[in-house]
């Protein structure tokens, strides 16, 4: 249903040419609280970080949201220069102006070579999932990604 609202964080659904694509560039305020934990060992870090923010768009309130979450992102040396990277991450998304409501959810797992002092690359794969309270806003996608990095 093209009057259904679109999603200003979400990713891109549809084809660029079709004319109810909503994109939408307005400037909003963003209020962000977020409380990390962090552990580094010698072969494994990990990361998790849950959050709560408000979203207030300035010239059309249609979108303010609040979001929380929890993201959980993770390394293991497996060699001194191969490493397994796995992340897990829950979104919840209520908007305040409109009856929707998203849950996203992403997990996702990799390899990150580091094949010089300057030169990595890393492959990664990431499913994500949408759940809305608009039928037309659900998604899942698998995504698959080849890095290549250059360091200075």
């Amino acid at each position: 249903d093209p009057t259904d609202p679109g999603d200003p964080g979400g990713p891109t659904v549809g084809q660029p040419s079709d004319p109810n694509l909503q994109i939408i560039p307005d400037t909003f305020k963003q209020r962000r609280v977020s409380l990390g934990y962090e552990f580094t060992g010698e072969r494994l870090s990990v990361l998790a970080e849950p959050y709560f923010e408000q979203l207030r768009y300035i010239r059309d309130d249609s979108f303010d949201a609040e979001n929380s979450g929890i993201s959980i992102n993770a390394r293991y040396g497996l060699t001194a220069r191969l490493s397994l990277t796995g992340v897990a991450q829950r979104y919840k998304r209520e908007f305040t102006n409109i009856a929707r409501d998203d849950a996203d959810t992403i997990l996702g797992a990799g390899l990150a070579m580091r094949f010089s002092r300057h030169w990595g690359a890393q492959f990664d794969y990431r499913h994500r999932k949408r759940d809305s309270s608009i039928g037309s806003q659900d998604y899942v996608e698998n995504v698959v990604v080849l890095s290549v990095t250059y360091y200075r």
